[in-house]
């Protein structure tokens, strides 16, 4: 309907959730084309790179912009953080040179009027001593006022100092799961209602393989996903799994967490010490008190963070995750993609999200028409 309508400019909110890769191709190319202004807010960091021109950066206080694509963005933060840091520096250090001068002056200027006093005491009437000291104590005094005046100055210009979020540190168990293999199918064939979804698959994972599986929406990736869980059989074939093999499963409904307990309680109730689950929840951006947030209140966009953490510290060899950035800001994907590179086991990765695939990923699975194709190595 937008694009019938002839407008001169277009806003565009998150346009591209619950598009499949074939949409998502589409929508790219056709706004790549499109002859008018369009602003677009979005959390899809690979669409950004392939249709924006110019970045617009909402903060804390207020409004950048910088050129260019996502990437291009993301490297003139880096350089503007260095150089920001670089300024700090070089201000503290100015300011503690100030204030050492300030001192210094300072005690000659006291000097000065002690000699003032003594001269005056020795030389009784006669004020030629006395007034020279008296002379350059005021001198002296001026050049701290001076002097304080510029270290004034320089506060009121100083910069605060920049700050990066903390970074991912997790320390996993050391990968138990021994073996070539972690699961393998043979001829596996689903259908529902004499539709075949999948057909004759063959594929198999190594362990601490990660992999994307990716298609278009209604290819069976999550009936795939579930199939791997056991929660629905096969119609025909083999598909064999690890028996010691622990699978962990983050859905797209977050279904679980239980709404009953705190943030650090779900996550303890894993076994994990709260010490190291306050560690993890700080990695992935909650912190301090928030961690005592009764799940019931959490955004979705919380709820998939703990349950990831949950799922970080069970000590998995398999993760099956659909659709893990749906509800994530820039900064938690982010987030959420270190750990993911961190993490020792094999993980299957169903998602649109084009960037988390290319950091995280080494193998990639394409879903179309019932088959499946492998593909060694990343997304790109």
């Amino acid at each position: 309907r937008l694009w019938l309508q002839d407008c001169d400019l277009l806003l565009l909110d998150e346009p591209t959730n619950h598009l499949d890769l074939a949409q998502l191709a589409w929508l790219e190319r056709y706004l790549n084309e499109y002859p008018v202004t369009v602003l677009i807010v979005s959390h899809d960091r690979y669409f950004l790179d392939r249709v924006a021109g110019r970045i617009i950066e909402l903060g804390k206080t207020g409004i950048t912009t910088y050129p260019g694509n996502y990437s291009a963005y993301k490297k003139a933060k880096e350089v503007k953080f260095a150089q920001d840091l670089k300024t700090y520096y070089d201000q503290e250090k100015q300011a503690r040179k100030i204030e050492q001068a300030i001192q210094k002056l300072a005690s000659w200027e006291g000097k000065a009027h002690r000699e003032s006093r003594k001269k005056a005491n020795a030389d009784g009437p006669s004020m030629g001593g006395k007034e020279y000291y008296r002379v350059k104590a005021k001198k002296l005094a001026k050049r701290v006022k001076n002097t304080v005046k510029r270290l004034e100055r320089l506060k009121e210009e100083r910069i605060a100092k920049p700050k990066q979020g903390p970074g991912i540190n997790l320390s996993f168990q050391e990968h138990r799961h021994g073996g070539s293999r972690l699961l393998t199918a043979a001829g596996v064939t689903k259908s529902y209602g004499g539709r075949v979804i999948l057909d004759r698959l063959h594929f198999y994972l190594r362990p601490g393989e990660k992999a994307a599986l990716i298609g278009n929406n209604g290819t069976g990736k999550t009936t795939l996903l579930r199939l791997i869980l056991n929660h629905e059989p096969i119609d025909q074939g083999e598909l064999w799994i690890s028996p010691a093999a622990k699978i962990g499963y983050l859905d797209q409904e977050i279904q679980s967490i239980d709404n009953r307990r705190t943030i650090l309680e779900e996550v303890t109730r894993t076994g994990c010490q709260p010490a190291l689950a306050r560690q993890m929840l700080a990695g992935l951006l909650i912190r301090g008190d928030a961690v005592f947030k009764p799940c019931s209140v959490l955004s979705m966009g919380e709820r998939v963070r703990v349950a990831l953490v949950k799922l970080l510290v069970g000590r998995y060899d398999l993760l099956l995750l659909d659709e893990p950035t749906n509800f994530l800001d820039l900064e938690s994907r982010e987030k959420f993609e270190e750990a993911l590179q961190a993490f020792e086991g094999a993980l299957i990765v169903v998602s649109h999200d084009r960037y988390l695939l290319e950091r995280v990923c080494n193998t990639t699975w394409y879903l179309e028409n019932g088959t499946l194709t492998t593909y060694p190595g990343t997304f790109s």
